[in-house]
């Protein structure tokens, strides 16, 4: 549960975090459609066609205290959100807030975690030895170990020293240059200046140098874990870079075609957002660890909602130098959040009365509900259906 709602949330929701942070922080006329779309729009998918092809793949019984937490903390935060849009302002305590609250549900998840396993301990300590419940534990422990042991064991664990050294010399300049590095320059008292870009480039390659010097082809380096902080810091440049086009691809094609932003957000952008959930989560269900994929489900879609939302207006109210902001709201928006909270009490009614076990009928129910969604999203972004906000 903990991986799931932490490490698991952070890899798949980091696309939409950043789409979020494109979209925002480049806003006009308080329009933050595409960014409520693509976080709600990607939020009901998971929590309901990712969790209904998890439960159809593989039936299984839920932890019912950890998953309930999520499914109420994700409640709340909708709540939250709803609010925000309904009038149409956010404040910087809004999005700092959501920012403490997501800090408030790790600690409170890691907390529980660690008072669940203590208390586990115990009882396997009373229990007799020989009980299924201890050989289960010792088999699950021995799987880990021997999981462990096949990871250490690799060649080289990864090592390549020519790859690493040239990664060092073109990863910092790829950083600098997907923040627009080419325009930094170090001013001349006679005017023009010299290019930082350059000055990187030349540190990186000393770095290489000095690595491929320092290292081996037949054994890693002592400081080869360093390695693992530059590749993660580069991929989130990369998914940053990406995010940065796809929206702006987005916005070209709605001002096109005369589509509105939150469609193209809760259909197009949420479902790109969404293939590393389906993905990552049914693979981890197959392989026997559904409690992990289900918590994703709904600690995914929290970390995207709280943190898309608070990091990207956080950012955006302390460079505009202002405290609120006024946003525009939809009866789309709206019914995104209607939709993403009747998503979840179904899931708390139905895991409640079938006492937390998950199979078929749980899935095809949550699938059919994702899909009349869609059917009404696109009736009301047509005109048939009443709006439910006045605008003026």
């Amino acid at each position: 549960n903990v991986a799931g709602v932490t490490l698991l949330a952070l890899g798949n929701g980091a696309p939409d975090i950043f789409s979020a942070i494109s979209s925002i922080t480049t806003l006009k006329d308080g329009d933050a459609g595409l960014a409520f779309g693509a976080l709600l729009g990607a939020g009901i998918f998971v929590t309901a066609v990712t969790a209904g092809a998890i439960a159809i793949v593989k039936p299984f019984t839920a932890m019912s205290r950890p998953l309930m937490k999520d499914i109420v903390f994700y409640m709340f935060t909708i709540f939250w959100a709803f609010i925000v849009m309904f009038r149409q302002t956010i404040t910087l305590v809004d999005s700092i807030g959501f920012i403490v609250l997501y800090v408030l549900y790790v600690i409170l998840t890691v907390v529980s975690r660690a008072l669940y396993s203590q208390a586990s301990a115990r009882a396997a300590r009373r229990a007799r030895p020989g009980t299924e419940a201890v050989a289960g534990a010792q088999d699950e422990v021995t799987g880990l170990k021997a999981a462990d042991i096949r990871f250490l064991s690799a060649p080289l664990n990864g090592w390549s020293r020519i790859l690493n050294s040239v990664h060092c010399a073109i990863a910092p300049v790829f950083i600098a240059l997907a923040f627009k590095g080419y325009n930094w320059m170090i001013p001349f008292e006679g005017g023009g200046g010299f290019p930082i870009v350059v000055i990187v480039l030349i540190v990186g390659i000393a770095l290489g140098i000095l690595v491929y010097f320092t290292s081996s082809d037949f054994e890693p380096p002592k400081y080869h874990a360093a390695f693992a902080f530059i590749g993660f810091l580069t991929a989130i440049v990369w998914i940053y870079t990406f995010a940065n086009e796809v929206v702006n691809i987005l916005e070209s094609v709605g001002s096109i075609f005369r589509i509105s932003s939150t469609i193209l957000g809760l259909t197009v952008l949420a479902w790109a957002n969404s293939i590393g959930d389906v993905i990552a989560n049914t693979v981890l269900a197959r392989q026997n660890f559904p409690r992990v994929a289900i918590s994703a489900c709904f600690g995914g879609p929290l970390f995207n909602l709280l943190l898309g939302v608070g990091i990207p207006f956080t950012i955006k109210l302390l460079s505009d130098g202002t405290t609120e902001m006024r946003i525009e709201a939809s009866v789309v928006q709206l019914l995104l959040v209607v939709s993403v909270t009747a998503s979840l009490i179904v899931s708390m009614v139905y895991l409640t009365v079938m006492r937390f076990k998950l199979g078929r009928v749980y899935g095809i129910i949550l699938i059919v509900l994702y899909l009349a969604f869609l059917v009404v999203a696109l009736l009301a972004e047509t005109g048939q259906l009443p709006p439910l906000i006045d605008r003026n």
